[in-house]
């Protein structure tokens, strides 16, 4: 009898987990329905944003069939933010994009015919969604127009522009709070969305000259703790302003601020105890406890991209596999460390070839018993413009010193666009090359051989021709680096 039993009852377990896990495996698709009579036989990619490494993820794809149509069970767990792309190209931007809000077993359905439209159970959520993108891209367009002139202004104009940067979205914002048809998480969502990525570029326009942050320098970084918006939801829904915003307030408030600490007694030149300490300042802080995690992993990213796969750097990475052994960030963080490998501090520069103005022959090499500092840029690239301003200043810094070059390696594919800036007298100062990408060998192109993700990209290579800083990320810490060798 008590053998009947247990076997009933092991019966009625197994059924009730069976039951359990095909309602897991059922509400955790999103189905999504795309009708765009102008579509048709055109790839339809979902795709969701890698927080680590800020680049696109594959989630689903599709083709629409001969009316424009297709249906696609998108793989979600939870609330996510992802964006679908129409069209052949694999990057956002040259086809159509639209950014989508997605729930599992929630159905959603876009209709692209004039003005997209969305439909379903997160109809009006998206709908909101794609006018809450059209606002961030007038307000992205402000902000870039800004970036020359800033700096240029009275601290009276300056603040004028701090107090209405991002104001676009307060009344689209109340309209949303006020919406009955949305759930509260929706609300949140869209609300913060936009304020993170005003405040992500808003910090462009605060005050970060080097005398204000050595003030501010101490190793608890207070302003960075104190002031970050502790939000493990928005982690686990992908929301990439959310991760944005932390990665440059880790840079700006975090990793300047122990610097600038360093520098006070004398011990800024050693990047492994920066390291180190920031490391030790994360993990001591209780408040941002529930974000610890991504905050480490994005430290280590950022530690790598600026000095390289260096024995501290790894240990940081070892440190944090065995602290979160399942985390869903070690993945990419593995990919970012083979990528680096053979380009840290330390590892030999690769020798690329280039032309002169004048169609002369230019190799790296030829510099080697120099400091170089490698700006990549071009023409049509307004960041690489925008910084200019600020290179000029440091090379204004370091014309007195012989052991210092400014190469700039421009990657224009129309030359004679490249030589008419050169002759405007735009340009800084300093040795001007062209690497033409499409006419490159592969394999060598500059671009290729130092990892880049885009441009500007900015590389620092001592005088025995070994990497510094690849992918130096700003100013401040490029004219860091600088003097950390010459000065």
């Amino acid at each position: 009898m008590k053998t009947i039993l247990r076997t009933a009852a092991f019966c009625l377990f197994f059924l009730l987990s069976s039951l359990g896990f095909s309602q897991t495996n059922r509400n955790s698709t999103a189905l999504l329905q795309i009708n765009c009579p102008a579509c048709i036989g055109q790839k339809a990619t979902v795709n969701t944003m890698d927080l680590i490494s800020m680049n696109e993820v594959k989630l689903v794809e599709s083709r629409l069939d001969s009316m424009g149509r297709c249906t696609l069970e998108v793989p979600v767990s939870g609330p996510l933010l992802a964006f679908i792309l129409l069209g052949e190209s694999t990057v956002p931007g040259q086809d159509s994009v639209y950014h989508l809000y997605l729930e599992p077993d929630q159905d959603l359905t876009l209709t692209i015919q004039g003005t997209p439209t969305f439909q379903g159970q997160l109809g009006v959520a998206n709908q909101y969604l794609y006018e809450s993108s059209r606002i961030t891209r007038l307000v992205n367009d402000q902000a870039n127009k800004l970036v020359d002139t800033f700096r240029n202004l009275t601290a009276q104009e300056q603040q004028k522009i701090q107090d209405a940067f991002g104001t676009e979205f307060k009344p689209f914002h109340r309209t949303i709070s006020e919406d009955t048809r949305i759930s509260q998480k929706a609300k949140e969502m869209l609300i913060q969305d936009g304020e993170f990525y005003v405040q992500e570029r808003g910090l462009n326009f605060l005050d970060r000259s080097p005398e204000k942050l050595e003030q501010e320098g101490t190793y608890e970084a207070s302003l960075f703790f104190q002031t970050i918006p502790v939000k493990p939801e928005w982690l686990a829904m992908n929301m990439y302003n959310y991760g944005a915003l932390l990665n440059k307030r880790v840079k700006f408030d975090l990793d300047l601020a122990i610097y600038y600490a360093l520098k006070k007694e004398g011990k800024e030149k050693n990047t492994d105890t920066l390291a180190i300490l920031m490391e030790k300042a994360i993990l001591e802080n209780t408040r941002t406890a529930p974000i610890r995690e991504y905050l480490l992993a994005i430290n280590i990213k950022r530690m790598l991209r600026e000095f390289g796969a260096t024995p501290t750097i790894t240990q940081l990475f070892d440190r944090f596999k065995n602290l979160y052994p399942d985390s869903r960030y070690t993945a990419t963080l593995d990919r970012e460390f083979d990528k680096y490998q053979g380009l840290g501090e330390g590892k030999e520069a690769k020798d690329f070839i280039a032309t002169y103005p004048d169609g002369k022959e230019f190799r790296l090499s030829d510099l080697k018993g120099k400091v170089v500092y490698l700006d990549t840029w071009a023409t049509w690239c307004g960041p690489c413009i925008g910084e200019f301003p600020a290179s000029k200043k440091m090379i204004e810094h370091f014309k007195e010193n012989p052991e210092v070059v400014f190469l700039f390696v421009s990657i224009d594919t129309n030359l004679e666009k490249w030589k008419a800036y050169l002759k405007s007298g735009k340009a800084p100062k300093g040795i001007h090359v062209n690497q033409n990408t499409e006419t490159q060998a592969p394999g060598t192109a500059l671009y290729t051989l130092y990892r880049m993700s885009g441009i500007p990209h900015y590389i620092v290579i001592d005088q025995a021709g070994k990497i510094k800083v690849n992918k130096a990320p700003g100013l401040l810490m490029r004219n860091r680096t600088l003097c950390w060798m010459v000065c």
